[in-house]
């Protein structure tokens, strides 16, 4: 409604407040709530309907009794209220209907709310609806003040029904491409990641795009022709047979070069002849073979562009994988096409702009949107022995903490490893290991050496963990004594077995330092510190004996006791205390050396040049 109405003007107050007078021609006076001053003047000046008011130019109205420009004001007033009550009420009856149709197309409030916007009115209630975000809400209003524009303006019919008709056709060209495309993405194609099409075909591609391919063309979107045309573009490609663009590579090769020669070289180089073979069999020299092989590189580009889509990468995205064996892309081609693609690729490259060959694992890379690092490096730096149960596991964290590519790891780590009993060696384990491994985990208290049923036990561990038949008793015994500590009576246990604190050790070292004999016995150092061993794993003198020679002792150690001068010095000693004394009985010796045994001190004595035993048991110095 205008805000001021033109009183002098010619025109009725119908056109000027925007209300065609014949919309009311049936309604009375009396059922609008207009003044009490303007129905009994309408009464008496014998105006019945409300279109008769409208009808008149305001002046007009004037010259009635009684009415004045307060009248009129009230008049127009009344009826553009009235007015929009009853469209809105109208338009309501459409928006229930365009609800009914959101329902059943979801598309409709997005098509919708692009032609409100064309409207060159304040939609208000469809502002407010979307600022509070109540889609219903927001549906209906729209549609409310859309079909109320389309009323009162007729000019936008026009519009409203051309757009109504290529979004029809639209709609018509959408569900014909959902039908299709149903059709074409199943199985294997359906639940690959579609990332990796997308960059082979092209498509800019958000990193973050983690849909299947199904998921994609489900949510794809087709709201204009030109989005339209883009995926039916994209199902031509995904819908590629990948045995019939492998065969069409075939038929690429034999239609660059029309001769059978060149394309018979590079089919049997592929299949793994030598040049001199293919030579002798063609009846050409070596050299020759060589040059038409060239010749064959040469041209792999050409042969390339002729594809419709890069075959081996497309075998890579079908197949979910980036690592492509020859019988992998064999059981989606055929044999010999997937020998020639190898052996392109390994010699130029050129086959594929995604694909590097790997020698060591003799597979494929398709680096299309995926990871290879330095897989080399990772697999140098592995343990050479793991566990067979955590093999995988251990590769797959590898390849999470490194960036890599897991699967060429764990062809790679295949390769490379080779599975013994229960571990799997990048080689033959050493019989130190076995004989160590085997001592620490099944003969915690020590494994006796010459005990028959002790070997029988070892030898079954040794083929139950590492698969291998046990060596000889004589190289077990060697072996043994090179990775265990002695502490027994030729009982060998671990060095990890034999915890024992420092402050223990220390101990025993400043003991022995502290000693004024130069000789102190096991025995000795046993039976006076005995409290400080309570709690250790040192429970008798051999024990001890092998705690020193694991920890370390400060002196020379023998099998019975400590040397603290050294055996040299020992012998240095002996002679020169029974050459000052001129003559001495073994018990006179060993009240010298401390508590050395009687037998241990009588090998002393052999061991001196310079003494000698008479015929009475005594020991003299004599110069030699």
């Amino acid at each position: 409604m205008r805000k001021n109405i033109d009183f002098e003007s010619s025109r009725n107050l119908g056109t000027q407040i925007d209300i065609d007078p014949q919309i009311y021609a049936r309604v009375s006076i009396v059922e609008l709530p207009f003044s009490a001053r303007v129905k009994n003047a309408s009464s008496v000046a014998g105006i019945k309907k409300v279109s008769q008011l409208l009808s008149r130019a305001p002046y007009e109205i004037l010259r009635i009794r009684n009415m004045g420009v307060g009248s009129v004001k009230d008049i127009a007033a009344t009826v553009s209220s009235d007015y929009n009550n009853r469209m809105r009420k109208k338009a309501e009856r459409y928006a229930k209907k365009a609800i009914i149709e959101a329902e059943k197309r979801d598309e409709f409030s997005d098509v919708l709310t692009s032609y409100v916007r064309e409207i060159p009115v304040k939609v208000n209630i469809a502002e407010t609806s979307v600022k509070q975000k109540k889609c219903y809400d927001c549906t209906m209003a729209l549609g409310i003040e859309f079909i109320r524009c389309v009323l009162e303006n007729r000019e936008y019919f026009g519009k409203f029904f051309a757009a109504a008709n290529r979004f029809a056709k639209v709609c018509e060209r959408r569900e014909s491409f959902r039908r299709r495309y149903k059709d074409v993405i199943k199985g294997n194609l359906a639940a690959v990641k579609v990332r990796p099409f997308l960059i082979l075909f092209g498509v800019d591609v958000d990193p973050k795009e983690d849909r299947t391919v199904l998921e994609y063309f489900n949510e794809i979107s087709l709201n204009s022709d030109a989005d339209i045309d883009f995926a039916e573009h994209l199902l031509t490609l995904f819908g590629t047979d990948i045995r019939e663009a492998a065969k069409n590579t075939a038929k690429a090769i034999e239609s660059v070069h029309a001769g059978k020669r060149m394309v018979h070289v590079l089919t049997q180089r592929a299949a793994g002849r030598t040049l001199e073979s293919i030579a002798d069999e063609l009846g050409l020299t070596r050299e020759r073979i060589r040059q038409i092989e060239e010749d064959c590189f040469r041209h792999l580009d050409d042969w390339y562009k002729m594809l419709p889509v890069d075959t081996v990468g497309y075998a890579s995205c079908y197949l979910g994988t980036s690592v492509l064996t020859r019988e992998k892309l064999a059981s989606v081609t055929f044999p010999a096409y997937a020998d020639v693609a190898f052996y392109c690729t390994a010699k130029v490259g050129a086959h594929s702009p995604f694909c590097v060959y790997n020698e060591d694992a003799d597979v494929i890379i398709c680096s299309i949107d995926h990871k290879n690092g330095d897989v080399m490096g990772v697999l140098a730096r592995m343990s050479w022995i793991i566990d067979a149960d955590e093999f995988e596991n251990t590769i797959k964290e590898a390849a999470e903490t490194n960036d890599i590519n897991e699967e060429l790891l764990s062809i790679l780590a295949h390769k490379r490893y080779e599975r013994y009993g229960m571990f799997m060696c990048k080689s033959k384990p050493s019989v130190p290991f076995m004989a160590g491994y085997l001592l620490k985990n099944y003969f915690p208290d020590g494994f006796k050496v010459g005990d028959d049923k002790s070997f029988e036990e070892f030898a079954e561990y040794a083929r139950k963990t590492f698969g291998v038949e046990p060596m000889t008793v004589n190289a077990l015994k060697s072996k043994i004594a090179e990775v265990g500590v002695l502490c027994g009576r030729s009982t060998y246990l671990h060095p990890d077995m034999l915890k024992v604190p420092e402050d223990v050790m220390a101990a025993v070292n400043i003991y022995i330092n502290t000693r004024s004999y130069p000789v102190v016995s096991y025995t000795e150092i046993f039976d006076k510190l005995q409290p400080l061993f309570k709690g250790t794993i040192i429970t008798d003198c051999y024990m001890l004996y092998g705690a020193l020679k694991l920890y370390g002792c400060n002196g020379h150690m023998h099998r019975e006791y400590v040397c603290k001068v050294g055996t040299a010095r020992l012998v240095m000693l002996t002679e020169e205390l029974v050459k000052s004394r001129g003559k001495l009985s073994v018990s006179d010796i060993h009240k010298f050396l401390g508590s050395m045994s009687y037998t241990a001190v009588e090998r002393l004595i052999e061991g001196c040049p310079h003494i000698e035993q008479t015929p009475d048991d005594f020991f003299v110095y004599k110069e030699k």
